[in-house]
């Protein structure tokens, strides 16, 4: 999952995935052909291929790489690969000292290496396992939450999907105090007033960056003047071409550009709702999935 989040003089730490080539700041996307940026289709999923998915994986192990992966973590390290060796060499009988033996109760702790390394690994090996044991338990957490995505098939145009199984071009529909599951595009919004609709809402970025203040976001005037009804979003035509993911957490820079012969709208961070960011002020919003 690509997540970027609003400065606001506070940092913190989150992560991102792997990083590919951002623009330059004073590049403009308008200026970049398709080829150079991610490009992410309207109601054309056959188009919308090849991206990572949304499933969110923390946990470092499972049960047929633990034991493999865990010994040759621990072996790495100098002074346990040093006292294996020291161990190894109390089994050699040319060089023994314990009778061939990888111990001996004698009085002597330097002949009973292998046996405290082995005790301490087994140890650690627990306490890792019962680590990385919780870690799976809160990825299959996340990624079986749920949230709603566009499906014209439906009388209700939308239908229950779970965080894992949103892909890159999916429109998604979020509610009031919901958390976004992934990065997208904001489409359109919920008007008070749908005779004149202002495409606004209001979302709170407090699991990005601690800030507990409320920040705007704006839709596309071009995508919620159409929006009178959740059926007319599979008529939406278009693509966005964007930057790929990256480690720039402050900026974001593409533009949407319409099927028909309308001019091209530059996007940047305020037309962007980031994964984990919670919708407030607002009964629900439309969203493109850019990034997952």
């Amino acid at each position: 999952m690509s997540s970027k989040k609003e400065s606001t003089g506070t940092s913190s730490s989150s992560p991102v995935k792997p990083v590919l080539v951002a623009l330059d700041q004073h590049t403009s996307s308008m200026e970049l052909p398709a080829s150079n940026l991610r490009v992410v289709y309207l109601n054309q999923p056959q188009k919308n291929v090849g991206f990572a998915g949304n499933q969110v994986v923390t946990a470092k192990y499972n049960a047929w790489t633990f034991v493999p992966a865990f010994c040759y973590e621990r072996f790495t390290q100098v002074s346990n690969f040093y006292f294996l060796l020291v161990g190894i060499g109390q089994v050699i009988p040319a060089i023994t000292s314990t009778f061939g033996l990888p111990y001996s109760w004698s009085v002597d702790i330097s002949n009973m290496i292998l046996l405290v390394l082995g005790l301490v690994l087994f140890v650690d090996a627990i306490f890792t396992g019962v680590e990385d044991f919780h870690r799976h338990a809160a990825d299959a957490v996340m990624n079986a939450r749920e949230t709603r995505v566009f499906d014209p098939t439906l009388p209700t145009s939308f239908r229950q999907t779970t965080w894992k199984d949103i892909v890159v071009g999916d429109v998604l529909q979020i509610k009031k105090y919901e958390a976004v599951p992934a990065d997208m595009l904001l489409l359109a919004v919920h008007e008070t007033d749908p005779s004149a609709p202002v495409g606004m809402c209001f979302i709170e970025t407090k699991s990005l960056d601690g800030e507990t203040n409320l920040k705007i976001r704006q839709a596309l005037p071009c995508t919620f003047a159409q929006l009178h009804d959740p059926a007319s979003i599979g008529h939406l035509p278009g693509r966005v071409a964007c930057e790929h993911p990256n480690h720039d957490v402050n900026n974001f820079m593409g533009r949407f550009e319409p099927g028909d012969d309308a001019s091209v709208i530059p996007l940047d961070l305020k037309n962007v709702v980031l994964r984990g960011c919670v919708i407030r002020n607002t009964p629900f919003v439309y969203g493109l999935v850019l990034n997952t």
